[in-house]
């Protein structure tokens, strides 16, 4: 019963009038509407889901109220709201949270669907996620990356706004590497979203690393740092549009790290002209201050 499902709403023309009327017929001709909602193709793709994917709205509402479930998911995990989530489809959202759907219900490698619409930049559906009450910090659990740091990264400034008024921690880091949202997008040149986080009081020190995040003085009493810094990662690829950022929202140029590099220096060594240049300035300004 599945396939002739999948063929009304595969059949192209206007999803939301002829093949819904045809779907309408096929549901009041069983005898159990319910079975012919629930039912499962061999992908374990259910009417439900289907609809959800094709953006079929009208279609998708008569198949919750035959019974469809909103929330049976894929081998992958994938849910209807998940593929909604991620192909920027606010009416289906709205339709399968009217019918109980877990918002926050995530994939195998625990994306969520607010995780996936970060990403993928679906901002339609993303304010529609974190308004069902979707967890803006939900980390994937393949390496605790958040909905935040996966915006930060590809510079999805809008959606980073828009997790940040839900109260997306902007200094979450992930667990396997310890990378902050600044720090990738110190890293990836992204001042535009870099620019948001700072203003959401970003930290442009913290530095990534895997244990506790440690600013300490030597007996000389220049700051020491556990971990790779945003200033450091920036200077090291020349960023300098991020560079001066953080060097605008007071990070510390002059810090090093256990081995004795300094931002300085790895500029230098890199050929990072444009950087170096900002950090000798920063650092005469430190100097004369001194």
């Amino acid at each position: 019963m599945v396939k002739e499902i999948q063929e009304l709403l595969n059949a192209g023309g206007d999803p939301n009038h002829t093949e819904i009327i045809n779907i309408k017929e096929l549901l009041e001709a069983r005898g159990d509407p319910s079975q012919v909602a629930a039912a499962v193709d061999q992908g374990g793709r259910t009417p439900v889901f289907i609809a959800a994917e094709r953006n079929f709205v009208e279609a998708l509402l008569m198949l919750l109220k035959a019974g469809g479930l909103p929330d049976r998911p894929l081998k992958d995990g994938a849910t209807p709201v998940w593929i909604a989530a991620a192909r920027d489809c606010p009416g289906v959202i709205e339709a399968l949270l009217a019918s109980r759907a877990d918002v926050n219900q995530a994939k195998a490698d625990g994306a969520s669907p607010a995780f996936i619409a970060s990403q993928q930049n679906s901002l339609d559906a993303l304010p529609i996620l974190l308004e069902g009450r979707a967890d803006p910090n939900q980390p994937r659990t393949t390496d605790g990356a958040t909905p935040i740091f996966i915006a930060a990264q590809n510079n999805h400034t809008d959606a980073l706004v828009e997790l940040l008024a839900a109260r997306a921690n902007p200094n979450k880091a992930k667990e396997d590497s310890g990378a902050t949202p600044v720090f990738i997008a110190s890293q990836n040149n992204c001042a535009d979203a870099l620019r948001v986080l700072l203003g959401a009081k970003g930290d442009p020190d913290a530095c990534r690393s895997r244990g506790v995040n440690q600013r300490m003085r030597d007996s000389s009493g220049a700051i020491v740092t556990e971990g790779t810094s945003p200033i450091f990662i920036a200077a090291q690829n020349n960023n300098a549009d991020t560079l001066k950022l953080l060097l605008e929202a007071k990070g510390d140029p002059l810090a090093r790290r256990r081995d004795g590099c300094t931002p300085v220096k790895m500029a230098k060594q890199q050929g990072a002209y444009a950087a170096l240049t900002l950090l000798e300035i920063q650092e005469n300004k430190e100097c004369a201050i001194l």
